[in-house]
C-alpha cells in the first residue's frame, strides 16, 4: 500500500513521513491484510487493480476506504499529512479536510 519516497519525489502526497501511497491515499487494504493494517501497514497490499490485455492497459480501479477513522489513520499516522476541522454544508461529508502542513 505504501512505498518509500525517493529524494526526487513529493514526500508522501504532501506528508512528512517519507512514504507515499502506491496507488492513492484513499485505497483500502486488500481483504487478506485488513487485520494487520493497523499494526503493520507497510506490509499490507492495497485493493487496486489494472485491466491489461495484450500489454495494453484498458482501465483500473480500487476499493476505497469507507471508514473515517481508517482514512484519518492513513493521513495522520502513516503519511503524516496534517488535518483541520472544517465546516461542511452536508452532514454526510467528512468532517476533516486534509491539508499539507
Amino acid at each position: 500500500m505504501f512505498s518509500p519516497v525517493t529524494d526526487s519525489e513529493d514526500p508522501g502526497q504532501g506528508g512528512t513521513a517519507g512514504y507515499k501511497a502506491t496507488h492513492h491515499p484513499f485505497t483500502a487494504p486488500a481483504v487478506q491484510d485488513e487485520e494487520k493494517f493497523l499494526t503493520e501497514p507497510f506490509k499490507c497490499l492495497a485493493a487496486h487493480y489494472d485491466l491489461v490485455v495484450n500489454g495494453w492497459e484498458l482501465g483500473g480501479g480500487s476499493t476505497r476506504i469507507h471508514e473515517r477513522e481508517v482514512q484519518e489513520y492513513v493521513f495522520t499516522d502513516i503519511l503524516k499529512v496534517g488535518y483541520k476541522l472544517v465546516s461542511r454544508p452536508s452532514t454526510t461529508s467528512l468532517q476533516y479536510a486534509f491539508i499539507d502542513t
